[in-house]
Parts: structure tokens; C-alpha cells; sequence
């Protein structure tokens, strides 16, 4: 079953999870940005569904939309 993640309108449909293998290419980088952060001491502290972005070049981006 396609798991949808919907994301901030300024990167439309990029921003759309659509499938289990996407879901898990999104995790994967999320775990990569979390091991860099916290190799250099720094702790992101609020890691949630719209904190991973999808950027227009098919990339994960690790943000704090609160911020």
C-alpha cells in the first residue's frame, strides 16, 4: 500500500512519497543526515514527517520547518 507524505507546497508533487521503496530511500538519508549531525555533537531534536523534504533533484533534505 503507497504511503503518501505530503510536504510544504513550494515543492509540489516532489515532495510526495509514493511507494515503500521511496519511503525507504527517505529513512536511509534521514538516518545518514542524523549520523553526520550527531558526529559533529549536534542533536536535531525535533525529527518528524515534515522535517524530511524532498528536494526538486530527487534528494532528502533533513530540515526544522519550525524553526
Amino acid at each position: 500500500m503507497p504511503t503518501e507524505l505530503s510536504m510544504p507546497p513550494m515543492l509540489g508533487n516532489a515532495g510526495l512519497i509514493c511507494s515503500r521503496v521511496e519511503a525507504g530511500g527517505a529513512l536511509r538519508a534521514t538516518a545518514r543526515c542524523l549520523r553526520e549531525l550527531h558526529a559533529h555533537g549536534i542533536c536535531h531534536g525535533d525529527v518528524k514527517q515534515r522535517n524530511v523534504v524532498r528536494h526538486m533533484d530527487g534528494g532528502w533534505i533533513l530540515c526544522d520547518m519550525d524553526a
